[in-house]
């Protein structure tokens, strides 16, 4: 089981990755948006890792099948369950809250640094 301090670390590694300042693309237009507006594990044209939750997940099981994760209810899905402690889970929520509000994936981090370490 992945622990929240390794969590931390994952989130660590896509921020470096993406960037500190990178925001995942909003708005209707985006292709990393479902018909209803809401946020996608993945990037629904290329099937790659799109939000911050996507890439974590894409570390841990590189053959993760993130269509599993297109529902907002993701994080209860049986392979969070399986593969993260309740604290790891509860810190990618956090992250993808801020995420999904707009703020850059530097800020999602820190966030999640504020609430759990």
């Amino acid at each position: 089981m992945i622990d929240v301090k390794e969590t931390i670390a994952l989130l660590e590694r896509a921020v470096a990755e993406r960037g500190e300042d990178y925001i995942y693309p909003v708005g209707k237009d985006s292709p990393w948006r479902d018909d209803f507006g809401q946020c996608l594990y993945r990037n629904s044209l290329t099937g790659e890792p799109a939000c911050i939750v996507g890439l974590v997940a894409s570390y841990v099981d590189p053959n993760v099948h993130l269509n599993e994760f297109d529902s907002v209810n993701a994080l209860s899905q049986t392979w969070m369950r399986k593969n993260l402690t309740d604290d790891a889970i509860y810190a990618l929520r956090v992250a993808q809250t801020e995420q999904d509000a707009g703020f850059t994936w530097g800020d999602a981090l820190r966030a999640v640094k504020r609430q759990l370490t």
